[in-house]
């Protein structure tokens, strides 16, 4: 998030920050986590106690019960992207991009395990359950195939925390179009793609297609 505004006892607390894509909070600046520290630091409460506490400055569930990895997806990424304040209530939205070996139940449970605490509570809202693939499986070899023959990178393939079209049916994943090492400009301004890049895209997926009806 890019801004936030409190008020906490009629004093107010403007902060401004850095967007960033919901699964990559570490490449952003959190207005939430500046207003809040501000407002701890002036009139702290029990509300900002646990947000410094558990979720200031951290990305990956250090504090706050849910510091799970893997080998196949890395860490989890938590990030705490939208406050909503009512008049005896805070709510504060939580983007959670969790590994594959880990269930969506175990989250949750992890986060009551500290917010019970501070007199919070975690609950599941938007639920998307992960998508992994064999990276040796038939379908994998022949999309990573298309991309390898095509460009003579041989880099493997990864796994994101980015939510994609690969929800939307049983046997897909996503493919493309980002290159090892560029500038990820996704969701943000002035995202784009080149024009040469485009036509070579054009080509991996030309034989990626070509690749899959082979299988």
């Amino acid at each position: 998030p890019d801004r936030c505004s409190l008020v906490i006892d009629g004093m107010s607390f403007e902060a401004a920050g850095r967007s960033a894509h919901g699964s990559m909070p570490w490449k952003g600046e959190s207005a939430i986590t500046k207003a809040v520290k501000a407002a701890h630091a002036e009139k702290p409460c029990r509300f900002t106690e646990m947000y410094t506490s558990l979720f200031a400055d951290t990305h990956h569930g250090e504090n706050c019960g849910i510091a799970f990895e893997d080998e196949a997806s890395g860490k989890i990424s938590v990030n705490p992207g939208v406050l909503t304040v009512f008049d005896s209530k805070a709510v504060l939205t939580l983007d959670i991009r969790y590994p594959v070996s880990v269930k969506a139940e175990e989250v949750v449970s992890g986060l009551n395990s500290v917010l019970r605490a501070y007199g919070a509570e975690a609950k599941a809202g938007h639920q998307m359950d992960p998508v992994f693939m064999d990276k040796n499986g038939a379908v994998m070899n022949a999309l990573v195939g298309a991309y390898r023959d095509i460009t003579g990178d041989m880099s493997e393939p990864i796994v994101i925390g980015g939510g994609t079209y690969a929800r939307g049916m049983e046997n897909i994943v996503a493919f493309g179009p980002n290159y090892p090492g560029q500038e990820e400009v996704e969701h943000i301004a002035n995202e784009s793609v080149s024009i040469k890049q485009m036509g070579e895209l054009r080509e991996i997926y030309r034989k990626a297609l070509e690749n899959l009806l082979a299988i």
